[in-house]
């Protein structure tokens, strides 16, 4: 078995893990890179540098034991060598430092503008999941549920009651006309008669 560090749609709970990791890996925990040199780009998936000791970051993922057939289906899906390199790096789990195949893009390649920003040193990438409740910030306050985070390249599918499913665009950096929203036990969420929901 192999070890693989996973930062992006193949960690658990996104629709890569579903189609090659779900059935076929032992999911080792949570982890953080060893070493703060890392940059990372996003567009709707994230891009991954190592290398970067001036000005880098850590950065956090999953990490799972994987077969030789499992680890060639996730070469096949990240392109490895070309769009990108499997390079085995070191990284912290919770019962201490493990030896782990990550995917990164050459440092040749250019991103423009497409930072991902760290949160204190660290980077996390995150987008919509299956069961992420979600607010529409433009026609009503209606809270809805992500049903399919990719039913088409560049898009998140979300069901709202009474009104079904309905697809939003994922342009760089965010998600036009959703937002996630966090449901507090004093917060109630009810829905009017035409199947909006309000505060």
């Amino acid at each position: 078995m192999t070890k693989i560090f996973v930062y992006g749609t193949l960690k658990t709970g996104y629709w890569n893990y579903d189609r090659i990791l779900k059935d076929r890996a032992l999911f080792v925990g949570p982890a953080i890179s060893a070493d703060r040199d890392y940059t990372m780009y996003a567009t709707t998936i994230p891009f991954l540098m190592g290398g970067n000791r001036t000005s880098g970051d850590y950065v956090t993922g999953e990490v799972f034991e994987v077969d030789d057939e499992t680890l060639a289906w996730c070469d096949a899906l990240e392109g490895h060598p070309d769009s990108y390199c499997r390079e085995e790096r070191e990284f912290l789990v919770s019962d201490g430092r493990v030896t782990a195949w990550v995917y990164l893009v050459p440092p040749s390649r250019s991103f423009a503008d497409v930072r991902w920003l760290p949160d204190d040193g660290v980077l996390t990438w995150s987008r919509f999941k299956v069961g992420d409740q979600v607010v529409n910030t433009i026609s009503s306050s209606a809270v809805g549920t992500v049903t399919d985070p990719c039913p088409k390249p560049g898009f998140v599918g979300v069901t709202f009651p009474g009104h079904g499913e309905r697809s939003f665009p994922l342009p760089i950096g965010q998600v036009v006309g959703i937002s996630l929203v966090e449901l507090d036990d004093d917060e109630d969420y009810v829905e009017d008669e035409d199947g909006e929901a309000a505060l």
